[in-house]
């Protein structure tokens, strides 16, 4: 047996690339048909595929310095949130356009949102699913559902009155 007899040769080589490449189209496949059932594992994917990582770290500051003090962060996060918004004027909005064609009457005017509700969709929530940049997590949100419901609900019914 020579040195020779080891090496691969070009029509291997090609071969094995062909392999390769319908190994990852069938993987990709198999992730893409079970979307429904394992989301992490498409996302995961899709995200070791692609180059932007958008993170806000609130516990460093621009200089690379740790930060543990809460007004701190709340200054660095509000520091993002300016250089990312546009500063308008509240002269210069728009005005709202009315999309509603019915009659009076028939007008959805009374929805209340109760902590019951809240409490039933916050326990509904997914577990595998990642904090956002605030670091709450789904956990933290469905044990906390029976103190926080009330507020939650509040908020809402506070934002869609008229």
């Amino acid at each position: 047996m020579t040195i020779l007899s080891n090496c691969i040769t070009k029509k291997q080589a090609n071969k094995a690339r062909k392999l390769v490449r319908q190994a990852k189209r069938e993987f990709e496949s198999k992730i893409a048909k079970n979307i429904k059932k394992d989301s992490k594992s498409f996302f995961k994917y899709v995200r070791s595929k692609s180059n932007a990582k958008s993170f806000v770290d609130l516990r460093t500051d621009e200089k690379g310095n740790l930060i543990s003090d809460d007004k701190q962060m709340g200054e660095l996060l509000n520091t993002f949130f300016s250089s990312v918004f546009t500063n308008e004027t509240t002269e210069a909005l728009p005005t709202v356009k009315q999309f509603f064609n019915g009659d009076t009457d028939e007008k959805l005017c009374d929805v209340t949102i109760t902590p019951d509700m809240v409490h039933k969709k916050l326990n509904k929530l997914k577990m595998n699913k990642a904090p956002g940049v605030d670091f709450v997590g789904t956990k933290m949100l469905v044990k906390l559902s029976d103190v926080v419901s009330e507020v939650v609900a509040i908020w809402f019914n506070k934002s869609i009155i008229n």
